[in-house]
């Protein structure tokens, strides 16, 4: 039997049925795969409500515990303010690697708990960090402005890194 002769518009018209069938199960399965992630993956890290001060701050640093609080605290202690994205994964997934991440380098809630040498290492590296214009996260200040330092706000935070370091060592 002879094969039926198709011209150049029904080549066309059939690579473009394929292609939207393509496309249709691409986006069926991707949405299929963002309902099922919905029930496995790891927890988001806990959060305490109340914790004990921890960094502790002077009467003179209201302004410095302001900005910590603002850019640092949300991956740096245990009083994250989880946003509504994070109910949502795999967006979950990404924020709690980036926590757990956050509080395994400096939790400002253990504070207390770190030996002189530890605050003293991690009040340096603080400062670089921020002198280095690495902390917040530009992912982070991306969809949490507020948490945008100015360059003022991140020179007196430099500053007070290294004069909480001498306090530190005076004790």
């Amino acid at each position: 039997m002879k094969q039926p002769f198709y011209g150049i518009g029904q080549k066309l018209h059939l690579v473009r049925c394929s292609m939207n069938k393509t496309i249709t199960y691409m986006v069926a399965g991707g949405c299929i795969f963002i309902l099922l992630a919905q029930f496995v993956g790891p927890e988001l890290p806990p959060v305490q409500k109340n914790p004990s001060e921890g960094i502790g701050f002077d009467q003179g640093e209201a302004q410095i515990k302001t900005w910590l609080r603002t850019a640092c605290y949300d991956c740096h202690s245990m009083e994250t303010n989880y946003p509504w994205y994070a109910s949502v994964k795999p967006f979950s997934w990404l924020l709690g690697q980036h926590i757990r991440k956050g509080r395994a380098e400096l939790n400002f809630t253990e504070w207390q708990s770190y030996p002189r040498r530890t605050q003293l290492r991690k009040l340096r590296d603080m400062g670089e960090e921020l002198e280095q214009d690495n902390m917040p996260l530009k992912s982070y200040t991306l969809v949490h402005p507020q948490a945008k330092l100015s360059s003022q706000q991140r020179d007196s935070m430099i500053a007070w890194t290294e004069l909480r370091a001498r306090a530190v060592l005076g004790k």
